[in-house]
Parts: C-alpha cells; structure tokens; sequence
C-alpha cells in the first residue's frame, strides 16, 4: 500500500480544511435545528357543505393532517335563528374528519371551515367540554403546558337544551381564557340549578407557537351605558389579527347587549369593542396574535352591513396561504343567526376579495382580518432556493 507523505505545508492546509469542515457541519447543525422550530404552513383546507334540517350531526372529510398542528376555523351562515338549531361545534373526529354538531334538527345550515396546517413550530391541543345546567365557570386542565405569550384560544359553543323552554338564549355566550400555562377557563352568565340555564357544548383548540409569533390577551369591559370600550396595545397592525368572544353580566341581557364587534384602531393604538344596545356590563376576552417573520395582515370594519353578502376589495394574497377572520355584533334580542358570518377568498390569483356571507340582512358591525403566511424557502445544493407549494 502506499503511503501518502505529508509535508508541513500539506499537513496545515489539511488541517484547515478539516477544522473548516468541522465548523461548517456545525454551523449547519445550528441553522436547521433553528429551522426546525420556525412557524411553517403546511397548508390550508378548505371544506364547505350544508348541515340539512334532517341532521344534528355532520362528519366532513379532508385530507389527513397532523391535529397536534392542526386548527380549525369554522362560519357559518344559517338558516334559522334559534340557537339550538344554529349554534355550531367543530372538532377533528379524526384526522381525516372534521366534525359538526348542533342541538337540535332545525333548519339548514351552510358551513364553511378553514384547516389550517403547520408542518412545524406549533403545538394544538384540542378536545370537548360541557356546561352543565346553571354551571357558570369551567377550568379545563391541558395535557401540556403551554408559553402563554404565545398561544391563542379559539372556541365553538353549541346548546345542548332549546333556550326557548330552559334558561334564556343570553346564556348561550361563552368566553374563552388562558388563565395559566396549563389551564384555559371558559365562562358564561348562568342561573343556577338544574332548572336554570341551559347546558353547553364546547369544542377548544389551544394554538401554542413556538417562535414567530406573540400574543397578547386580556379582558375589557364594556360598562353599563356604553356601547364601546377601548384598550390600548402597542403592536404591529399589518401582521396581526383579533380573536374575541364576549358575555354578559346579568341573565336578562340580550344578544345586542352582549356580542361585539371587535377591531383595530391603528390610528390611535388600541382594540375597539363596539355592541348595539348598553344594558349591563359586556365582558370581553381578547387575544391579539402578532406574527414576527414575513407573515402580512389586513384588517378593516364594516359599519351598520344590511347586505348579505359583504365583497370587500384587499390587497392581493395568495388564497393558497391565507385564511379570513371575522367577528360581528348583534342587533336583535334573541335571532342567533343575525351575527353568524361565513367568510373566504375568492380563489383568484392572487385573490383581491374577501367576501363575507350570512343568512339575514339585519344591520350589523363587522370586523375582519385576512392573514397571508409567507412561502417556505428551501435551500437547493446549488445555493438557490425554492418557493414550496401548500395545496395538497
């Protein structure tokens, strides 16, 4: 065999070359375990369909996903306004299913969920509860933990009684709160006792980001005599959105007393809740979701719709990587189906409008948000890069 005979020169340059290479494989181990934990989008399914007046339930299939990645984003638009019929919960009865459950077989209801999908960086914990009869207050421990400066709550309530013969319909309003790093409590007025209020569903997703991502959450009250309430936030508006969900003080308010429009007031740094009519105090529960990396946002509001349908011009995005966000006050007393919004892109590339569907024509406030995530960039063995597809 022969023998390679190094001299001192060749001996060095060898040695830097291997120490070279050494550090590059570390540099590298580095980076991609940095990667590994950034927010990435998998994709975004969207499914639609209808809930007949025969049924109570519905299972929608979709392609499989990973639920512990996964978050469901749910409107409706139906046809009936007793929230028995009406009120709509949402879940993953498997991973190839999304579920849909409602109270009673009353009336057609269009339905259109968003799945949203993240190959990495977030954590969804997710499951089913219930209000029992007059129950005001339920504590729902986690499995895991969570870094409550980055995680938001999402929740689908749905009666299990007809508000019409127990309890009243106000009761019906459910908020959502992390109230810890293992706990998410859920509340709602309530008379108490087993002939007062009505027994709730819930469907909860608990979304924990790892990186990219800051949220911001409280409670605001809107005070008796009020129809709006502010609070101040310091965030970037154009890569954020808004999660609210709002309930009462006292049982004999109504739905325009207690569901609200929630939105950014950019111009003056703060959250603005606006309801149509101020009986008692509104408690709402906020989380405003702030993305650090290239995601981009849009937001507006819409003032006193009669419309049923909202098209509303944006800025293009992908339709590929975007999902809407919606939220409505209430200007009737009991008609659940005032409020309930159904919005989604149209499927243009890029998409320049969000159009916002519901059943009836009753002045509302909406707020909206569009959320366009970045395209993944992977590097190529030559250096360059490219952009990776979210359709499945």
């Amino acid at each position: 065999m022969k023998m390679i005979n190094f001299t001192k020169d060749k001996k060095r340059r060898y040695r830097k070359i291997k120490i070279g290479l050494l550090w590059g494989v570390a540099i590298g181990i580095i980076l991609l375990s940095g990667i590994a934990h950034a927010v990435s989008l998998k994709s975004i399914q969207i499914g639609s369909g209808s809930i007949v007046g025969t049924l109570k339930g519905l299972p929608h299939s979709i392609n499989p996903v990973d639920v512990q990645k996964s978050f469901i984003l749910l409107g409706t638009n139906p046809g009936d306004s007793n929230p028995s019929g009406s009120m709509v919960a949402v879940e993953f009865s498997a991973p190839n299913e999304v579920y849909l459950s409602r109270f009673l077989k009353q009336g057609n209801i269009p339905y259109r969920f968003h799945v949203v999908e993240f190959n990495d960086g977030v954590l969804v914990q997710s499951g089913y509860t219930k209000f029992a009869f007059g129950e005001q207050t339920r504590n729902i421990a986690l499995p895991i933990s969570v870094d409550t400066t980055s995680t938001f709550v999402l929740i689908y309530p749905a009666a299990t009684e007809n508000p019409a013969y127990v309890g009243s319909p106000n009761e019906l309003l459910v908020t959502a709160e992390l109230t810890s790093s293992g706990t998410i409590t859920v509340k709602r007025v309530a008379e108490s006792g087993a002939s007062g209020s009505p027994a709730v569903d819930i469907a909860w997703f608990v979304v924990d980001f790892d990186s990219d991502v800051d949220v911001q959450k409280g409670t605001t009250t809107i005070l008796s005599g009020n129809t709006t309430a502010t609070e101040p936030i310091t965030v970037d508006f154009s890569q954020a959105f808004l999660v609210v969900t709002s309930r009462g003080t006292t049982t004999s308010q109504n739905f325009n007393d207690l569901f609200v429009r929630g939105e950014f007031d950019s111009s003056n740094n703060q959250l603005k809740f606006t309801r149509r009519t101020s009986s008692g105090d509104c408690i709402v529960s906020w989380f405003v979701v702030e993305f650090t990396d290239a995601t981009s946002t849009q937001s507006n509001i819409i003032d006193a719709s009669t419309d049923k349908t909202e098209d509303v011009g944006i800025t293009g995005v992908d339709s590929v990587r975007s999902f809407p966000v919606a939220n409505a006050n209430n200007s009737t007393t009991t008609e659940w189906n005032i409020h309930t919004l159904d919005p989604y892109l149209n499927t243009g590339d890029p998409s320049t409008n969000l159009n916002i569907d519901r059943d009836n024509a009753t002045s509302v406030d909406i707020g909206w948000f569009v959320v366009e995530m970045p395209p993944v960039k992977l590097i190529q063995p030559d250096g360059g890069t490219e952009a990776q597809s979210y359709a499945d």
